[in-house]
């Protein structure tokens, strides 16, 4: 009896992994894809195109497992021991820099390993970009936008991507687009199919995207630019290349086109085989490859299809249908207000707003679009949007776009404006009056806003953990104070005198409240008490 329940106990700790590691939609084609893989883990193994993206597959799929560990380990001793491809004359950036992404992004990169690809990137470094491409008119390794990106790709992912380093970098890629948004892969090539990490221009641009948003850019004329070349590119579903159509999809989730990132990873499982497998028709081979099935997996994942069944395959471009999203307006003084409204699939972000009733004044269109200026009664003229950014000690208070992502389940700040975010349906966003450091609303997902068939206003309430906290120790109005009154250009503390530092009852960004604190003690006081019991098991068994 007790060596039963000895192995109860074991088995409690055991079984969430073995339930991450068999979910139930085994049968979905990210979960197919993964498991072709797993069944063809040796084929060409060790070999970075095939280890790499495997990884990022695995992980992004499952998480921690055997699996990605065993890839993980294959990919360490790759960086550390290297073949020809890494740190031979054939050497490439691109091939280092998506192993580098893969095992920093599944944190399981080993120092000794890491040290040595980041110095074999250094060596790779060109006069702006980084080298791989064998021009043979140069007589050798010559730099590229699919090199560069995958390299500060891989450079971002372990933090070491310096701002010398990425200026260069970042403005190479630049010259390399061409009018219609996309981008080339030299200054004289536009592409080729034999550049597996990118081989044809949407890939290429996709990639180059992904590279930018990684790099840290905002929304400028040229990213626009490039997503609307991949936006015009899903008419013809990405030149009919599952690879290109994958890294679309994790390119438009970078840039906030989630309307556009669902319908690419929602066609995909319409390219696979039979066999749970992808291949690009570039390749020199139909059969099924680990490159293009793990970034297929891996972009299917990314985008939150990966319970999406055979048959329900859409179109690679958004279709025309109706979307019902969830509108949120955090206020200055703590109120939340949250709306439910029906849209085209793929309307903008403003289109929605303006669809709450809410008031909204839009300054006049830039190179970037409109800005917010005023919602409801709070903000500025449309004629000067940021009136609030002048003489408040460097703060800015101002309208802010931030997007809820539904698979992680948290607030990721819009690098487009209100006219460039596109939306699909079952999409929330919100507008957050806030400072430099933005005080975002309380989790809000689809279900509280949209839920039992509902229509216009869900809820209204009062955060004070969400509101605006004088965010920059200053104000010009009672409206920019949760406590509502400015007192000599300082919000007053609730029940208390004016004070530049946070307020009473409103938590510090990211700080655990209490209720965490408690938690988390009695989490370990359980695990305590069931192991003193395991132990006293054991030794009577």
């Amino acid at each position: 009896m007790g060596k039963n329940t000895a192995a109860i106990f074991i088995a409690l700790l055991i079984v969430p992994q073995v339930l991450a590691a068999n979910p139930s939609n085994a049968g979905a084609p990210a979960f197919r894809a993964l498991e072709w893989l797993k069944l063809n883990a040796n084929q060409a193994s060790p070999n970075p195109l095939a280890d790499a993206p495997s990884l990022l597959a695995s992980n992004s799929l499952e998480g921690e497992t055997e699996y990605s560990f065993s890839r993980s380990r294959l990919l360490n001793r790759e960086l550390a021991n290297g073949n020809d491809w890494i740190y031979g004359a054939s050497a490439e950036s691109d091939v280092i820099g998506i192993v580098l992404y893969a095992v920093e992004g599944s944190k399981l990169a080993e120092s000794p390993s890491e040290q040595k690809a980041l110095g074999k990137l250094g060596d790779m470094r060109g006069e702006r970009g980084f080298r791989g491409w064998f021009d043979a008119s140069a007589g050798g390794a010559s730099q590229s936008s699919v090199d560069t990106a995958w390299a500060l790709m891989g450079l971002a992912a372990a933090s070491r991507l310096d701002d010398t380093v990425r200026s260069k970098a970042v403005s190479y890629l630049y010259s390399l687009q061409n009018p219609d948004g996309g981008f080339n892969l030299t200054a004289n090539v536009s592409h080729s199919g034999l550049y597996s990490l990118g081989p044809n221009p949407e890939s290429i641009t996709a990639l180059v995207l992904v590279a930018l948003a990684d790099a840290g850019e905002r929304k400028n004329n040229r990213i626009v630019d490039g997503i609307s070349f991949l936006q015009n590119s899903s008419i013809s579903c990405y030149a009919g290349s599952p690879f290109a159509q994958s890294m679309a999809a994790v390119a438009f989730l970078q840039w906030g086109q989630n309307a556009y990132a669902r319908s690419a990873a929602s066609d995909l499982p319409s390219e696979q085989h039979a066999d749970g497998g992808f291949s690009d028709p570039s390749r020199l081979s139909n059969a099924s490859n680990p490159l293009d099935t793990a970034i297929a997996a891996w972009a299917m994942s990314q985008a939150g299809i990966v319970n999406l069944a055979g048959g329900e395959n859409q179109s690679c471009a958004p279709s025309n249908k109706t979307a019902r999203v969830g509108v949120v307006a955090s206020f200055a003084n703590g109120t939340t207000a949250a709306y439910c409204v029906t849209v085209q699939n793929g309307a903008s972000a403003r289109e929605a707003l303006e669809k709450t009733g809410l008031q909204t004044e839009w300054s006049p269109a830039g190179p970037y679009g409109s800005a917010l200026a005023k919602l409801g009664d709070l903000g500025c003229a449309a004629s000067d949007p940021w009136c609030q950014c002048r003489n408040q000690n460097g703060c800015c208070l101002a309208w802010n776009l931030w997007v809820m992502n539904s698979t992680e389940k948290k607030w990721e700040f819009s690098r487009l404006g209100y006219s460039s975010t596109l939306l699909s349906d079952g999409e929330v966003f919100a507008s957050v009056w806030s400072g430099d450091a933005a005080k975002l609303p309380s989790d809000t997902d689809f279900g509280e806003i949209c839920g039992s068939g509902r229509e216009g206003m869900a809820f209204s309430k009062t955060n004070l953990t969400t509101a605006l906290d004088a965010a920059c120790n200053s104000c010009t109005s009672n409206s920019q104070c949760a406590s509502g009154k400015c007192d000599n250009g300082k919000c007053v503390r609730q029940g208390g005198a004016a004070s530049g530092g946070a307020k009473q009852g409103t938590a510090r960004p990211g700080a655990p409240s209490g209720q965490d604190y408690l938690t988390a003690l009695a989490a370990v006081a359980v695990f305590a008490i069931l192991l003193y019991a395991a132990t006293v098991v054991f030794k009577r068994a």
